[in-house]
């Protein structure tokens, strides 16, 4: 699987964007799985239709979507 890059809305989160990601578990609760780019995401060995993705600069610090849209 190669991710070009993930939608979010109208914006779309370019391959190289840093994102936590966060695996759905029973009753819509979120566990934090991994941090990683948006291209290794094919990596995870799992269903990605399962995951939340919240974005990050490089040093892990929560930035908004607009942001992270806005670089790329």
């Amino acid at each position: 699987m190669v991710v070009r890059g993930v939608w979010a809305d109208e914006h779309r989160f370019d391959p190289e964007q840093w994102v936590n990601v966060y695996q759905v578990e029973p009753y819509d609760r979120l566990s934090y799985y991994t941090s990683c780019q948006v291209k290794e995401l094919g990596q995870l060995g799992v269903d990605t239709d399962e995951f939340y993705l919240e974005p990050t600069d490089e040093d892990g610090n929560l930035i908004s979507v607009s942001q992270a849209c806005a670089t790329h």
